[in-house]
């Protein structure tokens, strides 16, 4: 369909990583959930996930910026700011540790990181998780004013697809892939990303992949996000509180689902309910619904 990636060496071949998982499935034959993390690092990323009380607003800085409504802050004495990318970082970190200490997961999920805002990378090829060095989050840089949703779900699809055909060759039983698709903004490339939006709900309605939508930030038109499923649910990580929350819950989704028979589960979509890049002082206004609320409707 054309969609552009960023161009980088090695990214049109395939990769080290690509090669170590191959030579891993032939030799342990082990069955793998793969699973692919699609990540927004549009410049709205940068808008900060502190609490309101850790914050003052400037007045007359109201505007807008890749299509939210922001405003700017400062740090109260005593606290530092953090934005998005920031927290996303960390906790999506903790989350590949957390993974790699869990017996099951470390053998059995397969993860592959895709960043985008105009272009997308790939910044980690599909690899079993005990290999992954978690640093690799890092990586996750602040890029371009835009939301091209498109070629983020493209290349994912793309990731996802040939991982399944390298584990059919070598005959090993592979999980249901899970697309974990996390985004702040509505897409700037609409007509392509309601496209991809199609193509993802339509492997979603059949059965054939989990689609968790991750929802981050304030002030959110949600509509592209909730397109994604059947069901229509989303995450959400508004506060710094809960990004750690929505990770631990992917986890236990991911472990849950490897405990299940591998190709023949049928679960339905899981989506129920350090760069020093200097934060933003950007701060939206929260219309979104709860955690807790979500986790509880």
């Amino acid at each position: 369909m054309g969609y552009e990636y960023r161009s980088r060496e090695g990214e049109d071949a395939f990769t080290e990583d690509y090669y170590r998982e191959y030579e891993s499935g032939m030799s342990l034959g082990d069955a793998r959930i793969p699973i692919v993390i699609v990540v927004d690092t549009s410049q709205s990323m940068n808008i900060i996930v502190n609490d309101p009380s850790e914050v003052v607003r400037c007045a007359g800085t109201d505007r807008q910026q890749d299509g939210l409504s922001v405003y700017t802050v400062r740090a109260k004495p005593g606290y530092t700011l953090k934005s998005r990318l920031d927290a996303c970082r960390e906790v999506f970190r903790e989350m590949l540790v957390r993974m790699q200490k869990d017996q099951t997961l470390r053998k059995t999920a397969s993860v592959c990181i895709i960043s985008f805002d105009k272009f997308a990378d790939c910044l980690q090829d599909f690899l079993t998780v005990s290999s992954i060095d978690s640093s690799i989050t890092r990586e996750l840089k602040l890029g371009a004013p835009q939301t091209r949703a498109a070629v983020g779900l493209s290349r994912g699809l793309e990731r996802l697809d040939r991982q399944q055909e390298m584990m059919a060759e070598f005959g090993n039983d592979s999980y249901k892939p899970v697309l974990i698709f996390m985004s702040d903004g509505n897409p700037t490339d609409r007509a392509e990303a309601y496209r991809m939006q199609g193509e993802v709900r339509k492997r979603s309605e059949e059965g054939t992949l989990n689609v968790i939508p991750v929802a981050i930030g304030r002030d959110l038109d949600e509509s592209f996000l909730r397109g994604l499923t059947g069901d229509g649910r989303v995450y959400h990580m508004t506060t710094e509180r809960e990004f750690r929350e929505v990770f631990s819950l992917i986890s236990q989704k991911i472990r849950t689902t490897t405990a299940l028979m591998p190709a023949d589960e049928d679960t339905g979509n899981m989506a129920e309910h350090a760069d020093t890049t200097v934060p933003s002082t950007e701060y939206g206004s929260d219309f979104s619904m709860d955690l807790d609320d979500f986790l509880n409707s």
